[in-house]
């Protein structure tokens, strides 16, 4: 697929001359009665042209999403944010689509956890965690119940294992672990600490020129559509946080 550039480029050029004096008109106008200056005014009316949510905390993840942070820091700078909620309880609630996103791009990317880092201990203690809180779940319930959710813990327990063992492992695999258990996994600010020290780790984001935080000047197009998306789903999850 091919790529675009998209490094800075501010300087506004015009086919038509004609074109070129009516924006110019139009921007001086509008400048003049808002005490402002031409180049404010397009900018502004440029914004003023995209959905950002009303939600400062939605519209602040767009916002470093095109300033540079790339979608891998998006996302581990928003997981690192609903980790900060209240007690033991997630800041906002609604998170599956952000996670969902997350494991279906993995999947597209080939995104992997990078085992050997040192920090992988954190991803391990959280995961855990999170198994813990399955297996207390499944002594509470019935027998039918009981035994479908050993089988997670058993399937949390044996990646614990694999992220302990392995080289790489697929970042998807993890976040398939929490989609299966979200309805346990959501109550619980382990699981995003659990996503913050998982991104931190991982690899192959192609949204970016290197494993850093810097956005790719040259970007593919179905980056630039991963990126809209998840731009989407901020927008639609702030319209339910308070």
């Amino acid at each position: 697929m091919g790529r675009k550039n998209t490094h800075n480029r501010m300087t506004l050029s015009f086919d038509e001359d004609r074109l070129r004096k009516l924006v110019k008109g139009l921007a001086a106008d509008e400048a003049y009665a808002q005490n402002t200056s031409d180049s404010r005014v397009i900018i502004d009316r440029f914004l003023g042209s995209h959905n950002f949510p009303a939600n400062k905390d939605a519209r602040y993840f767009i916002e470093n999403l095109y300033i540079g942070a790339g979608i891998k820091q998006t996302l581990e700078d928003f997981f690192s944010f609903n980790a900060a909620g209240v007690g033991w309880q997630p800041r906002y609630a609604n998170a599956k689509p952000i996670i969902q996103f997350a494991h279906d791009i993995a999947l597209r990317w080939h995104v992997e956890v990078d085992c050997e880092t040192t920090t992988i201990s954190n991803v391990v203690t959280n995961l855990e965690e999170i198994t813990n809180l399955i297996k207390t779940e499944a002594e509470e319930s019935p027998e039918a119940k009981k035994q479908k959710l050993l089988s997670e813990v058993k399937i949390g327990e044996n990646l614990c294992a694999l992220l302990q063992s392995e080289t790489r492992l697929s970042y998807a695999m993890v976040l398939s672990y929490v989609l299966n258990n979200w309805e346990i996994a959501n109550t619980s600010t382990s699981t995003f600490r659990l996503l913050v020290a998982l991104t931190r780790t991982s690899l192959n984001w192609q949204d970016q020129d290197t494993q850093s935080k810097e956005a790719a000047n040259t970007i593919s197009e179905d980056a630039i559509a991963a990126r809209k998306q998840l731009a989407e789903i901020f927008t639609a999850m702030g319209n339910g946080w308070g």
